[in-house]
């Protein structure tokens, strides 16, 4: 959908459906929905976050390189995550090697992955995105 025709209204009302559901792919009733929204500009990943207040406050979680150092983790006590794609890239093991954030969630972590605007950083032949989900899916 091209700019301003409504893609994270959409992205919105799907994740609300999905939520009030209680939809999972585990199909665990008791499993809290997971939603991933990746966007490539912190300004995106915070439009969406504020555009999701209708859900509850402990539902939304934004990940954020200070919240992931200050805690030495990343989040997983929400269902509706918001990060850009520097921020899933970044971060270290435990000998300061470059590892990439997302490699400490599982990779049944989330139901639902929603990339805004992927175009701009992950969708090149040369991003580093792209070199690292490959290493990780072999």
């Amino acid at each position: 959908m091209a700019t301003g025709t409504g893609k994270t209204f959409v992205a919105f009302q799907l994740t609300w459906k999905l939520f009030k559901s209680r939809w999972n792919l585990s199909r665990q009733p008791s499993r809290r929905l997971r939603i991933l929204f990746l966007a490539d500009r912190n300004i995106l990943a915070n439009q969406a976050y504020n555009a999701f207040s209708a859900f509850p406050e402990d539902a939304l979680v934004l990940i954020d390189p200070a919240i992931i150092k200050k805690r030495d983790r990343v989040p997983k006590n929400g269902s509706v995550f918001f990060t850009i794609f520097p921020t899933f890239m970044a971060g270290q093991d435990a000998d300061g090697n470059p590892t990439p954030n997302f490699g400490d969630y599982p990779p049944d972590f989330f139901d639902v992955i929603i990339i805004d605007e992927c175009h701009r950083g992950g969708a090149r032949d040369e991003s580093s995105w792209r070199n690292t989900m490959a290493m990780q899916s072999c």
